[in-house]
């Protein structure tokens, strides 16, 4: 009786291992299956090629319909290090027949998921500023910059000014810059580090730097060791010590604040194109 008892146990514990491992088994295929799904519902906006480093963005542009050819353009973009240096990049970008897509060629660096936003933000907002549909054209974008890492949304206002000029078929200047992000209803959003990315203009010989409004100054804080002795006890203190740059005569390059891409847009295209 008590062998068979020991042998009853012996197979529940059986059972009840082996039914633990099938639930496990189910519940990492379940967890496989939806990995799957989530992979695929992203690959349908963002799908690398084989041949190069480019991806391909869809998107829904609504209104009248691209008519005009190809068209290319150029446009500097101010940027900064991790170490706080400015440095100039570049885009290229070109307009030609296609299905709506955006593809972007960045080389040899790494390009964060907002810069990524910022792209498609500016293509958008670009469509809706001129009303126009760019579902049977794909939109081309090469980026260039001595950077390893490009990151931040702040060429969001450059790369829309990029687009619309695509649109447009009109040829932009190469000595006005600029930098600020670019929000969903055509104003020009917040940039940071705006003195050494001016410094960088400069550098680039642009003889205008467009910077958000409100953004032609700029607060620096340090701090300063204050020491005080009582009685026989030392005691320090920070002082916080708030310095204000003006970008203009600091960075040595004429800075103009702008509102929306519309104003900022002015700046870039010749008088005979206005």
């Amino acid at each position: 009786m008590k062998n068979t008892k020991e042998k009853i146990s012996k197979n529940l514990n059986k059972i009840a291992f082996t039914l633990s491992l099938i639930l496990i088994l189910y519940l990492t295929l379940i967890i496989y299956q939806q990995r799957i799904t989530i992979h695929e519902l992203h690959t349908k906006n963002l799908q690398k090629t084989t041949s190069d480093t480019k991806y391909e963005i869809h998107i829904n542009i609504p209104e009248n319909n691209y008519t005009k050819g190809y068209f290319s353009n150029t446009l500097y973009l101010p940027a900064v290090l991790r170490d706080n240096k400015g440095v100039s990049a570049y885009a290229k970008a070109s307009i030609d027949k296609g299905n709506g897509n955006i593809w972007v060629n960045i080389n040899n660096i790494m390009v964060n998921p907002d810069t990524q936003q910022s792209i498609r933000k500016a293509v958008l907002v670009a469509s809706e500023i001129t009303n126009t549909n760019l579902s049977s054209f794909d939109i081309y974008f090469d980026i260039y910059a001595d950077a390893a890492i490009l990151e931040g949304p702040s060429a969001g206002a450059a790369l829309t000014i990029l687009s619309i000029s695509l649109i447009k078929n009109q040829k932009l200047k190469k000595d006005v810059m600029i930098t600020g992000s670019v929000n969903s209803d055509g104003t020009i959003g917040f940039s940071g580090k705006i003195l050494e990315k001016a410094k960088a203009a400069r550098q680039r010989n642009a003889s205008l730097f467009l910077v958000p409004e409100g953004f032609s100054t700029e607060l620096n804080l340090s701090t300063k060791e204050f020491c005080h002795t009582y009685g026989t006890y030392e005691f320090c203190d920070n002082d916080y010590i708030i310095k204000k740059y003006n970008i203009s005569k600091e960075a040595k390059i004429p800075v103009k604040e702008v509102k929306t891409i519309e104003e900022a847009y002015q700046y870039f295209i010749k008088e005979e194109d206005k």
